[in-house]
This record gives C-alpha cells, structure tokens and sequence, in this order.
C-alpha cells in the first residue's frame, strides 16, 4: 500500500467523523431550539388564558402587567428564535395594550367579580398556572 493511498484513506475518515460530528451538533441545536419555541408558545398560550379566562377586575393591575410584559418578553424570544419577523404586529398591540393599562387609574379596578362555581374552578388552574409561571420567572 503506497503513502498516498494510507493518506487518503485517513483524510477521508477524518473528513467522515468530521461531518458526522457537524451533522450531530446541527441536530441538537435543532432540537434545541425546538424545545424552546415550544416553551415560549406554551408560556404565551397560558399567559393569554390567564388574561382573558379570569374575570376583569380578578387580577391586580400589577399582577396583569406582570403577565403582559412576559406575553412581551415571550413573543420577542419566539420572534428571534423563529428567525422572521411576523410577531412584530402581535409584539406592538400588546404593548400597546400594556401602555393603556399603566395609563388606566388604579380605582377603576375596584370592585370583587361575581363568578360561578364552575368558573372558580377554572379560575383555581389557571391561577395554579400563575404561580407556577411567577415561580419560573424566579428562577
């Protein structure tokens, strides 16, 4: 067996387990990443059912410009994970809405929601989801 023969044969091994571990480091990332839009996508879809499911005056002013600003936060992250630019719409009403809750006055709020049975016990998961979310965020 000639020199050049042994050389090639080590190159083009080389060059095997070299695309191998390029192909590998590819995958992971994707699946990575995957994992991460779907996180934010299920944080987006709580937060909106926190929002819309409870009663209006239910959450404290704070308490829903805490959940807005992570909607916020969420769709900036999907936005620069998905690599396009089509939540720029969605990311500007919801600030928008988030500006009109800060400008809104806090006696407005007043006031206890009267709710059923049933919709207290929704209101009990999705406030399970809440705390389960403020817990995330913590960490």
């Amino acid at each position: 067996m000639t020199p050049l023969v042994l050389a090639g044969i080590i190159l083009a091994s080389t060059l095997v387990a070299a695309l191998g571990y390029l192909s590998k480091s590819q995958e992971r990332q994707d699946t990575l990443r995957a994992q991460q839009l779907g996180k934010y996508k299920e944080r987006i879809r709580k937060l909106d059912n926190m929002i819309f499911g409870l009663p209006p005056n239910y959450l404290q002013k704070t308490l829903k410009v805490l959940i807005y600003a992570s909607i916020i936060d969420s769709l900036k992250h999907l936005n620069q994970l998905s690599g396009s630019k089509n939540l720029d719409e969605q990311i500007v009403r919801v600030k928008q809405t988030l500006d009109d809750l800060l400008k809104k006055d806090a006696r407005e709020d007043t006031g206890t929601p009267e709710i059923s049975y049933s919709e207290l016990k929704e209101c009990k998961y999705l406030l399970i989801d809440l705390h389960t979310l403020i817990l995330d965020f913590h960490n």
